[in-house]
């Protein structure tokens, strides 16, 4: 029961940290993505991107 318990406990803050790290990099990607798409953006489009984007 102790080896199961200490597994259990190493193993929480682990995953917790991989959703973490997960979502991170979900972040950056996405990040990414709309600085790529941006950039081919003229800057009068801006405003409806923006709004298109936060429909989403």
């Amino acid at each position: 029961m102790v080896c199961v318990d200490k597994t259990d406990h190493s193993f929480t803050p682990f995953w917790s940290d991989g959703v973490k790290a997960a979502r991170l990099s979900l972040r950056l990607q996405n990040l990414a993505a709309i600085r790529s798409r941006l950039k081919h953006f003229p800057a009068t489009k801006m405003p409806d991107f923006v709004a298109a984007f936060r429909r989403r």
